[in-house]
């Protein structure tokens, strides 16, 4: 598989270099979208709203006027808020440099329970300074949820359990709601996958884009270096034989600790699985549409509130009582030729910081008030 590591040496770069000059085309072309897997309602943060919404710290015009540095308001900072603003960065630096910029098309995966407020929130905040034509929106689907037993459990007497289909949904959610074609009209080539939480994200990075120009690539996986063989993230691998081998994504529960600790040859120490997966991908717009679907599927045993027919009464488990079904968006890798799936590695202190948890929110605010005070980033 094509590796780009952009954490060696400046002096080693001059691959970076070329592709920063192709992505860069490509990104005032407009040949590249950013979707943002946003279905969430952050239960982890103790939210009843979206997890986009989330306010990390007020904007400047509001700090006198603004009780808390962060919390459930949709004030300020809010996830959102980042993303848009490293969107009109990314199209300002794009027209200073070559003069011209088309919009950036922002796509938001919305589920079912938060797609109504996700909206109101974009059309109340005027598209934190975007273009409404350049703001996308679609649904992903849903799955039944099991009992123990496999059979199906009951929402209602007359409608099923069902939960998201997972980040795996993407693909069919993007051509099912006729999202996919607009993008494609517009001169859409590359769709730019990103989760919701991640402040360090770079949408459309023209790097990774200019890879995937230079070498013909259908997919990039946009990895992390992993240090240590404890850290419970996915690694990148290969599965079958080496005439024939197939892109993967291994969860750390599934590597075992002897695989997970082993290091390479050379002496340089690396952990041989050391490409921790963080779920941001490219992909070219005519691989999604070749694309077997639906992907497989993965259980997760969990809570599943539900309606007892025998008892005709509601019931909200304390531990979990069935099972729930997702996809899993990097399964797509299993379909691309390991030829045209490129790993690209990126600076981990540069690139990603994601909101998981409350305690991750001092780090955060700091790192943005770093990029704030840097004037990369304006508010809108």
């Amino acid at each position: 598989m094509p590796t780009l590591d952009t954490t060696r040496p400046e002096g080693e770069r001059d691959a970076e270099r070329e592709r920063l000059a192709r992505g860069s085309q490509a990104v005032q072309r407009g040949k590249c979208a950013v979707v943002v897997a946003a279905g969430g309602m952050g239960t982890r943060l103790g939210l009843s709203i979206p997890k986009g919404c989330f306010s990390i710290m007020p904007a400047e015009s509001e700090t006198e006027t603004e009780g808390e540095t962060e919390g459930e308001g949709e004030r300020g900072w809010t996830l959102f808020a980042v993303m848009c603003a490293r969107i009109r960065s990314l199209q300002a630096s794009t027209t200073s440099s070559l003069g011209s910029c088309a919009p950036v098309p922002l796509v938001i995966m919305c589920s079912p329970n938060n797609v109504h407020v996700t909206r109101t929130y974009f059309e109340e905040h005027s598209y934190h300074g975007l273009q409404p034509s350049q703001v996308h929106f679609f649904v992903q689907g849903e799955l039944p949820c099991l009992g123990e037993t496999g059979n199906i459990l009951l929402q209602t007497p007359s409608s099923v359990a069902v939960s998201a289909d997972g980040n795996g949904g993407v693909f069919g959610g993007l051509i099912q709601s006729g999202v996919l074609a607009e993008l494609e009209a517009k001169g859409v080539e590359y769709i730019h996958f990103v989760p919701v939480d991640n402040v360090l994200c770079i949408p459309c990075d023209p790097v990774m884009l200019g890879m995937a120009e230079t070498l013909g690539l259908s997919c990039i996986n946009k990895v992390l270096e992993k240090k240590l063989p404890g850290e419970k993230v996915g690694v990148v691998g290969v599965a079958g034989s080496p005439k024939d081998p197939t892109p993967v994504v291994v969860e750390y529960s599934e590597l075992g600790e002897e695989e997970a600790a082993r290091r390479e040859a050379d002496g340089s120490g690396r952990l041989v699985f050391r490409h921790a997966n963080i779920a941001q991908h490219l992909f070219r717009t005519d691989f999604i549409k070749g694309l077997s679907l639906p992907l497989p599927l993965h259980w997760a045993h969990k809570k599943v509130p539900h309606y007892d027919p025998d008892s005709a009464t509601q019931v909200t488990p304390e531990e979990p009582n069935g099972w729930k079904a997702e996809m899993f968006v990097f399964d797509a890798f299993s379909q691309c030729p390991a030829t045209k799936l490129g790993i690209f590695v990126c600076e981990r202190e540069r690139e990603f910081l994601p909101l998981k948890q409350r305690g991750d929110i001092p780090a955060i605010q700091a790192a943005l008030k770093d990029t704030l005070e840097k004037g990369d980033l304006t508010y809108a």
